[in-house]
């Protein structure tokens, strides 16, 4: 016995004709591709029955299903991409800070001493003329002579002392990275668990959510 059913894939068909699709209002995280995700869920339900026969319905509330589910499917796509060697079972990254403050203290003594001298002698004459008032020449009218002796000589002393005080302070950064097998886990265990991981396909376990929650999953 047989009987018609709405598949997943005649739904999608069918929006097709109107270049929609079931999908246009999903939105995934960065690093999974849609295209692909769609070709992953109709190969593995295409054939199923939809849940819920109205395909606009359906296209909405594939919308919202991405919605609520995003923050899931972001975290399995950043801990798959998670940079790390599998045989090793530590891996410890440590920062640190040291600081320091203080005063310090210096005695000072400053102590100077200075002299000048000097010597020097010399003579000067200056001479004036005047011109008569029906005489277009001038004439000695008085000169003035002069000699002069200098010596001048000076010396000081200064000193000083006092404390200098500075404050001080000190500040030192450091990192380390420790890493490696500790040996509590066999390197044969750890690699198992590597390729368990590696079969874990995040296309499949999208897919499988997404056949559950939308299409009556009868294997005829």
């Amino acid at each position: 016995m047989s009987w018609s059913k709405i598949t997943l894939i005649g739904f999608e068909q069918f929006l097709n004709y109107e270049n929609k699709s079931l999908f246009d209002g999903l939105v995934l995280p960065e690093g999974i591709d849609l295209e692909v995700l769609k070709s992953t869920i109709m190969l593995s339900g295409g054939e199923f029955e939809v849940l819920y026969s109205n395909p606009d319905f359906m296209r909405d509330q594939i919308g919202y299903w991405g919605q609520r589910n995003y923050r899931t499917f972001d975290k399995w796509i950043k801990a798959l991409n998670i940079e790390y060697d599998p045989l090793y079972n530590y891996d410890r990254h440590e920062e640190w800070t040291d600081e320091g403050s203080g005063t310090r203290e210096n005695e000072t003594s400053l102590k100077s001493e200075s002299s000048t001298t000097s010597d020097g002698d010399g003579s000067s004459s200056v001479e004036n003329t005047r011109s008569a008032f029906d005489s277009s020449d001038y004439q000695p009218h008085d000169k003035t002579d002069s000699e002069f002796d200098n010596h001048s000589e000076t010396s000081g002393e200064d000193e000083s002392s006092g404390t200098l005080k500075e404050d001080t302070t000190n500040k030192s950064e450091h990192s380390g990275h420790m890493y490696g097998n500790i040996g509590v886990t066999t390197s044969q265990q750890m690699l198992q668990s590597e390729l368990d991981i590696a079969s874990w396909n995040i296309y499949d376990h999208i897919s499988d959510i997404f056949i559950r929650d939308f299409t009556v999953p009868v294997y005829e």
